[in-house]
């Protein structure tokens, strides 16, 4: 087999394939999902994703209080199932959190 004179036919080609290999945007190509999934399940997840996974994975059970853990794990549904930016904020303000409620109140003028 020859060896291509550019690559850009060739992701080009994956582009039109029904069903498609790849997704192209202005940012460039990405693999399909189901193409990713396949992938994945034939050659196996990075060392540092399995790790990353496991840490996340077990980090709820070392909250302490419930409500804080219930917060994590909706924020850790929101960075499994992708939404990232849902997850960045909810962690955000789950971290924000404790100082808002940990700071004096002001006091009450009777009224």
């Amino acid at each position: 087999m020859a060896q291509p004179s550019s690559i850009s036919p060739f992701l080009a080609g994956m582009e039109r394939k029904k069903p498609k290999e790849l997704l192209g945007d202005k940012g460039g190509y990405y693999l399909e999902h189901s193409l990713r999934e396949r992938m994945t399940a034939k050659y196996g997840e990075r060392k540092i994703t399995v790790e990353v996974t496991k840490m996340l994975t077990d980090l709820p059970a070392k909250v302490p209080d419930v409500a804080e853990r219930e917060f994590l794990d909706e924020a850790l549904i929101c960075y499994r199932n992708g939404a990232f930016r849902a997850a960045v904020v909810m962690t955000w303000n789950l971290a924000f959190r404790p100082p808002v409620e940990l700071r004096p109140k002001a006091p009450s003028c009777g009224i």
